[in-house]
C-alpha cells in the first residue's frame, strides 16, 4: 500500500510539471477592411489538448444612440463543438457601467500595479503584425494622418518592449494611400506564457484580493450581477 501511494505522489508530481512547464499561447487577430470588422482569440494549452476560439464575426455600428451590435461565438477546435453563442448591443451605458467595475475591480487588489507588472513580464511575444493603410483623399491629409498613427504604435510599441519580451522583430506598417479615400487596418499577435507562471499569477491577484478587508466579497457581489 505504502508503495502504491509513493508511486502516486510521483505522478502527481510528474504531472504537476509537466502541465507547469506547458506554454498557455494566445493568439490575436484583428481587421477592419472597409465596413467588414473581425476580431478572434485563439487559445492553446496542455501541448495543444486544450484548443479554444472565441470569434466576434459581426460588429455593427448602430448610432450613437444605439451604439455597437456585436455578434460572438466560442468554439472548442478539438471537437469543432461550439461552446455559445451570445449576441449584444453595446451602448454608452453598458461601457460606463463597465469602466465603473473595472474600477472597482482595481481598487480591490492590493498594488495592483505591480502584479500587471510582473505577470506581463512573463508573457513572450513570438508575433507581432500591425499594418495599416490610410488615405484620406488628399494628399498632406494623408501625410498628417499617417503620421499620427506612426506616433501611435511607436507609443504602444514602447509600452510593450518596457514591460513583456518580444522574441522576434515587431512588423509595424503604415502605408500611405494617397489621392483616395480608404481604412484598412490588420493586428496579428501571438503571445505565450508557462502555464505554472499564469497559476501563480491567479494565485497571486487572489491573495493580492484578500489582503483588501472586503475585497474578495466584493468581486463575488460583482460577477454575481454581471
Amino acid at each position: 500500500m505504502l508503495v502504491f501511494w509513493i508511486l502516486l505522489a510521483a505522478a502527481l508530481i510528474i504531472i504537476a510539471v509537466i502541465v507547469s512547464f506547458s506554454h498557455l499561447t494566445v493568439k490575436i487577430f484583428a481587421s477592419r477592411v472597409k465596413e467588414n470588422d473581425r476580431l478572434y482569440i485563439q487559445l492553446h494549452a496542455l501541448y495543444g489538448i486544450i484548443r479554444l476560439r472565441y470569434e466576434v464575426p459581426v460588429i455593427k455600428f448602430k448610432g450613437l444612440d444605439k451604439g455597437l451590435k456585436v455578434q460572438t461565438k466560442g468554439l472548442d477546435e478539438k471537437s469543432s463543438e461550439h461552446l455559445n453563442e451570445t449576441k449584444e448591443i453595446i451602448n454608452w451605458e453598458k461601457i460606463q457601467e463597465a469602466y465603473r467595475k473595472f474600477k472597482i475591480f482595481l481598487s480591490q487588489v492590493d498594488n495592483y500595479a505591480a502584479w500587471m507588472k510582473s505577470t506581463l513580464s512573463r508573457f513572450k511575444i513570438s508575433q507581432m503584425v500591425w499594418i495599416t493603410r490610410i488615405g484620406a483623399g488628399d494628399a498632406p491629409e494623408t501625410a498628417l494622418l499617417t503620421g499620427v498613427l506612426w506616433s501611435v504604435k511607436s507609443t504602444l510599441l514602447g509600452y510593450l518592449l518596457r514591460h513583456v519580451r518580444l522574441q522576434t522583430e515587431p512588423e509595424i506598417q503604415v502605408q500611405p494611400q494617397y489621392n483616395r479615400t480608404l481604412f484598412t487596418t490588420e493586428v496579428t499577435c501571438i503571445a505565450k506564457i508557462r502555464l505554472g507562471y499564469a497559476m501563480v499569477a491567479g494565485l497571486m491577484l487572489l491573495v493580492r484580493t484578500m489582503k483588501v478587508k472586503g475585497g474578495f466579497k466584493t468581486w463575488q457581489n460583482i460577477l454575481s450581477k454581471a
